[in-house]
């Protein structure tokens, strides 16, 4: 029995030590629309193991992503104007880190 405790006292003590917290790798956008001329404005937290951002788009229906600029880790927006109304884009920001 004294076997069997120790085991899942190591094994509840690995997993809580190895653990992956989500927002470690994931980056919380927020999409800003503005007018006159109509452009996107996305926006995130800065994140403090960050050393650049990645910024892709892509339409709906397309099956692959369009590099649309590489930001420095104190970047925390993306405008983009070439927007039209009326056209789906899909965007994705990419957190490059040391590890």
């Amino acid at each position: 029995m004294k076997k069997l405790t120790l085991f899942i006292i190591a094994l509840m003590v690995s997993v809580y030590t190895f653990g992956q917290v989500s927002k470690d790798y994931t980056v919380g956008i927020k999409l800003s629309v503005l007018q006159s001329p109509l452009r996107f404005q996305l926006s995130w937290n800065k994140a403090a193991a960050a050393t650049q951002y990645k910024v892709f788009s892509k339409a709906p229906s397309a099956l692959s992503w369009t590099a649309r600029a590489t930001l420095s880790a104190t970047d925390t927006t993306f405008t983009d104007s070439s927007v039209v109304a009326g056209q789906g884009i899909e965007y994705q920001v990419v957190k490059l880190t040391p590890n």
